[in-house]
């Protein structure tokens, strides 16, 4: 059985197109999720297999300051780590410039 999965990244760091990119999980990684139940193995995954050097795309690699859609939930990609945000704080950051977008992984470092 394949237990593989695609998850969307919205990439807001440095795309001034601001695409969305597709990045899917391998089948083992996502079994490690689905036996632990762990968000942040997941994400760390997502974050890796965004990668251009794992998932080649013509668009930039996943980086800090960009966004992974985790089934119902949203997280924003920090300096060090991942932060769980609201739609209303995805929005907002959305409608922010990019130039001012780069501060914000930053400035909202996780506890």
């Amino acid at each position: 059985m394949d237990n593989s999965k695609t998850f969307m990244v919205h990439l807001l760091a440095f795309d001034r197109k601001e695409s969305f990119r597709p990045v899917t999980i391998p089948d083992e990684k996502m079994l490690t999720f689905l036996l632990t139940l762990d968000k942040e193995v997941i994400l760390d995954s997502i974050f890796y297999y965004g990668q251009n050097d794992f998932q080649s795309q013509q668009m930039p690699s996943v980086s800090a300051g960009d966004v992974i859609f985790l089934d119902d939930e949203i997280f924003m990609i920090m300096a060090f780590g991942f932060k769980k945000i609201t739609p209303l704080e995805y929005a907002q950051y959305v409608k922010m410039s990019p130039d001012d977008r780069y501060k914000v992984p930053m400035d909202i470092l996780p506890k």
